[in-house]
């Protein structure tokens, strides 16, 4: 028992040494025009419920290693791609993916991994679309597959794609492009997939996982401690 415990533990020290570590935001694609989807038009032409629902996949080859991610960042580099971040009520989930670039399901419900965690819900606010969006850490492990983002937004202001709404960095196809979707239509192996920087957790701020790995070893000591 002794030894089973010791290991447990030597576990959550890895654990919570690997999330607290220093790690670099990882950015993923390289700017090649520009995307609208879905912070900078609305292509449902409604304005009430559930007015898009957007996935992106990320390659696991564009990561070095696992990182727990903290927050999200958006670029809108070019000059040219003028407007603000549109109004609604965002909902970001991440997850692993259960399918890899260039083979998203139309059913965007498949898509979606066990590990599905919900990152942020809320308003954007209308500034620029340069923003990051700071959520609830969610520690990923580029060996176990791609990387996926989901977001759907309610209540979204309806402004349609016509030349006059604004643009994030979006890449061309290249060795870490990304597959998107949007509504049940996906797009792959073309560019428009939203440039995103993932940026780690801060140091000490351990990813949910680590923390039930704790709650689960520190009860285990306690039914040790009172059968001895």
């Amino acid at each position: 028992m002794k030894n089973t415990l010791a290991a447990l533990l030597m576990a959550v020290s890895v654990s919570l040494f690997a999330a607290s570590s220093a790690q670099a935001t990882v950015i993923v694609g390289s700017v090649d025009g520009g995307g609208c989807f879905p912070f900078g038009c609305n292509g449902s032409g409604i304005s009430v419920g559930e007015s898009i629902h957007y996935q992106q996949i990320y390659s696991s080859t564009a990561f070095a290693g696992p990182l727990n991610i903290g927050s999200l960042t958006f670029y809108n580099s070019f000059s040219q791609y003028v407007g603000n971040r549109i109004g609604g009520e965002y909902i970001f989930h991440l997850s692993t993916a259960t399918v890899s670039v260039g083979a998203m399901s139309a059913t965007l419900a498949d898509n979606i991994g066990a590990d599905n965690t919900l990152f942020f819900s809320g308003s954007l606010g209308t500034g620029s679309l340069a923003f990051t969006v700071v959520g609830t850490p969610f520690y990923y492990d580029p060996a176990l597959g791609d990387l996926l983002l989901d977001i759907v937004v309610n209540n979204q202001d309806d402004v349609p794609n016509d030349g006059n709404n604004g643009y994030n960095d979006a890449s061309g196809p290249g060795p870490t492009q990304t597959s998107f979707a949007l509504g049940n239509t996906v797009y792959t192996n073309r560019g428009g997939a939203l440039v995103t920087g993932f940026d780690p957790a801060p140091a000490g701020v351990p990813a949910p996982a680590t923390l039930a790995l704790v709650g689960l070893s520190l009860a285990a000591l306690a039914r040790t401690r009172r059968k001895h």
